[in-house]
């Protein structure tokens, strides 16, 4: 919709570029953009139990139909990459959010880390945000996630309600800078 000229004369050239100026807000950073994907993995039925709750939160803007809660078993634990990485296709990295715990260890089958899920999310392309939720919240521990891959490390002694808040906080920290 805009308009360039280009005026040549014996001692210069003008060249001219007219623009329409949209003004718009800045996003609110109280709460995360409209339709986030959750995939969110955990071997421990309380909290898996406690992502229903989450993705209600109204902060989160969750797309509740296409986000998922995995981690009841070895065989759903064990995808949790791929599935990632699927719904990145379908959404867009930038709507997309991990949530793993580190160590989804009550399977006879194996066990499944958080660390190992955050590298392998990353070795097929993924680019969306990445938390490790744990009980191994102190600093060596995050700093282990945060070397593995992860954007941030959030603790499983957080309610429902300050985990999203924190969630919120840490989205807008990580595609703010």
């Amino acid at each position: 919709g805009g308009s360039a000229e280009l005026i040549f004369l014996p001692d210069r050239a003008v060249f001219t570029l007219l623009l329409p100026l949209a003004v718009t807000e800045p996003p609110s950073m109280d709460h995360l953009p409209g339709g986030m994907v959750f995939v969110l993995a955990d071997d421990d039925a309380p909290a898996r139990r406690s992502y229903t709750g989450l993705l209600r939160q109204a902060c989160l803007n969750a797309n509740q139909p296409d986000s998922v809660i995995l981690g009841a078993t070895y065989q759903e634990a064990r995808p949790v990459p791929r599935t990632v990485c699927d719904l990145a296709t379908v959404h867009g990295h930038e709507k997309v959010i991990l949530i793993c715990d580190q160590n989804m260890d009550k399977y006879s089958e194996g066990k499944v880390f958080g660390t190992t899920v955050v590298q392998q999310v990353h070795a097929r392309g993924f680019k969306g945000l990445i938390f490790i939720r744990s009980a191994n919240d102190d600093t060596k521990s995050v700093a282990m996630y945060i070397k593995a891959g992860a954007n941030g490390a959030l603790s499983k002694s957080t309610a429902v309600k300050p985990l999203a808040q924190e969630i919120v906080v840490q989205y807008w920290e990580s595609y703010s800078a």
